[in-house]
């Protein structure tokens, strides 16, 4: 599977579990979104973003996206800090609002620069290293 069909599947699993959420504090699902956010922030930070780095096309993409992590992180521990209170449902919206950005950033402009930049070989090579 090549790079890109990876992590367009990952977001729509992502995108999947923040249209599970309601108004109640659900911590199995509340765990299971942070788990898939950071397996995903992982992978694109020390396989993907590494790789398009090399390329002039698209590393100017890369300080973005890895800043637009931090803040995502920065509100899951925000996130998991108010459990069972209040403050959980504006801190899951304020979360699903970054990461809703994050991927719309990613599927509209960084993807279809690196589909120029890389060869359907390298993003299936790119793709082989992302699931090892």
């Amino acid at each position: 599977m090549n790079a890109l069909d990876i992590l367009r599947s990952q977001h729509d699993e992502i995108n999947s579990l923040f249209r599970e959420l309601g108004s109640d504090v659900d911590v199995n699902l509340t765990n299971k979104i942070i788990n898939r956010l950071s397996g995903h922030t992982h992978v694109e930070d020390t396989v993907f973003y590494p790789a398009l780095n090399e390329r002039e096309a698209t590393k100017k993409f890369v300080e973005e996206a890895k800043q637009e992590h931090i803040e995502v992180n920065n509100v899951i521990g925000v996130w998991q800090k108010f459990l069972g209170k209040d403050s959980w449902l504006e801190n899951a919206s304020k979360l699903k609002g970054l990461v809703e950005h994050h991927i719309q950033e990613e599927e509209k402009k960084l993807f279809p620069a690196v589909e120029k930049a890389f060869s359907e070989e390298e993003l299936e090579e790119l793709g082989s290293r992302m699931q090892a």
